[in-house]
């Protein structure tokens, strides 16, 4: 039986020999496994012109496909490859999942390697189970990675929730990675995903953090961040540089049609962190830092600042719990900011915090009872609906025409 599985995967490949045609989505057996991983070959396709590789993993119930990865490369650059786990179910995120994975990505860049024009880079990425799983691989490390993509996940604390990993992977990093980082506001993870933000930025890894307002457990479509880091690891440095200074005055431009000075401002600012920013003039950046100081340190904004500051020390108390058992106090720092400054964005995103909070308090009671029985959660008394549709319209400006169309199209 193992002869004929291989003379048969031999005579597939011999017959599909170039097979993989640039622009679709291919059902590749390569691996001679029984379940066929999906290839993706860019639309612009050049053999001459070996492309970066990126391994996808779908979120748990899914199945793999590569058309998110699709949609944020634009269908140009990458090679994408979606993938079964190499180990099903709950052992998959194990430390004999992740090896086989490192095992599995070294056999499919040997073999798509005869196959396709490959460089030396690979890229790791997923949703929710993706997310922890490339998150996994980018804390173990391999010889071909260059960077991970952690979605809907992020790093999690041994003693909340399920335990991933009974002790720490070993850490085979050589040289700084490229992170980028995706969390819905009100998805669970959220807290995680800002611990992984952190603890790659204390490693010393390049990392670039993107937030979805009003968003909950989903994966994000109009990720400009994504699209724009994505397209920054491809573009030479002279296309690159003259579609970012197109995105940025874009950008600047679009800010002055917005009214509230709070939402001007943190739109600004969500223009510095983008991945393109690093890419315009030094002299255009120290003028957008001394617009915010202007403007943070304005009286229109003085209430505002002060609702902040509430908001991210409690923020930074949920980042840092570690047992369920305290999210009730952590909650308390979130009421408290929504009561003080309920007319203000941080003192209405507190409130929407809190049914994040809420929801997460009970999810992690029922995973682990005895953490949390004697700890009780009043459901918090929030307009959710008027909240949500607030940061909805907000979000709605960060992914306006100027700023979304700039991170999509390529680079003249």
């Amino acid at each position: 039986m193992r002869m004929l599985l291989l003379t048969a995967v031999l005579l597939w490949r011999l017959t599909n020999a170039g097979a993989m045609p640039p622009g679709e989505e291919t059902a590749w057996l390569g691996l001679g496994v029984a379940t066929p991983l999906r290839v993706f070959v860019p639309k612009d396709y050049d053999p001459e012109k070996p492309c970066p590789l990126i391994y996808h993993y779908h979120g748990t119930g899914g199945r793999a496909s590569t058309q998110l990865m699709q949609r944020a490369t634009g269908g140009r650059d990458y090679v994408i490859v979606a993938a079964p786990y190499a180990v099903p179910g709950e052992g998959s995120l194990g430390r004999e999942g992740v090896e086989a994975e490192v095992a599995r990505i070294s056999q499919v860049r040997a073999l798509l390697g005869e196959e396709l024009s490959l460089d030396d880079r690979t890229f790791v990425g997923g949703f929710s189970k993706g997310g922890w799983m490339s998150d996994l691989l980018a804390s173990r490390g391999f010889p071909s990675l260059a960077g991970a993509m952690i979605m809907g996940a992020g790093k999690i604390p041994d003693d909340v929730g399920r335990l991933l990993e009974s002790e720490p992977l070993p850490n085979n990093r050589d040289r700084p990675l490229s992170i980028y980082v995706g969390i819905g506001q009100m998805d669970a993870n959220h807290p995680y995903s800002r611990r992984a933000v952190a603890a790659y930025r204390g490693n010393g890894h390049r990392v670039v953090f993107e937030e979805f307002f009003a968003k909950g457990h989903q994966p994000e479509s109009e990720a400009v961040y994504l699209r724009q880091w994505l397209r920054a690891h491809v573009a030479s440095s002279e296309r690159l540089t003259r579609g970012a200074i197109l995105w940025w005055t874009s950008a600047l431009a679009h800010a002055e049609t917005l009214t509230p000075p709070i939402e001007r401002f943190l739109y600004l600012e969500h223009v510095r962190a983008a991945p393109y920013a690093a890419h315009v003039t030094a002299t255009a950046r120290a003028a957008l830092q001394k617009t915010l100081q202007r403007a943070g340190g304005h009286r229109a904004l003085r209430r505002e600042m002060e609702a902040r500051r509430a908001y991210e020390s409690a923020l930074k108390e949920e980042v840092s719990f570690r047992r369920s058992s305290e999210l009730a106090g952590i909650a308390n720092a979130f009421a408290l900011t929504h009561e003080r400054f309920p007319d203000t964005f941080f003192g209405q995103r507190a409130g929407l915090d809190l049914v994040r909070l809420h929801r997460n308090f009970h999810t992690l009671r029922r995973s682990a009872p005895t953490q949390s029985a004697s700890t009780s959660f009043r459901r918090p008394d929030i307009d959710e609906r008027r909240l949500t549709q607030r940061f909805a319209n907000f979000s709605q400006q960060l992914f306006a025409a100027p700023l979304s169309r700039a991170s999509v199209a390529p680079s003249p």
